[in-house]
């Protein structure tokens, strides 16, 4: 992602999907019965279970907003399951207006 505003967290992981929409929500049940594989998803929910619902659907990039940081446990898994992990600054509402820009969806 080329912005400034999205700091990278996880390490050799090559994105190589194109997003088509952004999905935000913090509960796992919701994320997996309405989110798409092309969904970007912002969360506040550092919970392992997100990589795992993450995974499923297909999700391959999950950002946290207000410069939420999981922790090195919860990027190593997220990584293993080759999901790119971003955190910014911006709140969710922001996060997603930049995306919007940036990836002119």
């Amino acid at each position: 992602m080329q912005s400034n505003k999205f700091n990278c967290l996880t390490k050799d992981i090559s994105v190589d999907f194109i997003a088509k929409d952004i999905f935000i929500s913090d509960m796992t049940s919701y994320i997996m019965g309405n989110a798409q594989p092309t969904d970007i998803l912002i969360t506040i929910n550092r919970n392992k279970n997100i990589i795992a619902v993450a995974s499923l659907i297909g999700i391959s990039c999950i950002i946290f907003p207000n410069a939420i940081q999981p922790e090195t446990e919860w990027l190593a898994l997220a990584e293993q399951e080759g999901i790119s992990v971003y955190t910014t600054e911006l709140s969710a509402a922001r996060a997603a207006k930049e995306l919007y820009e940036i990836l002119s969806l």
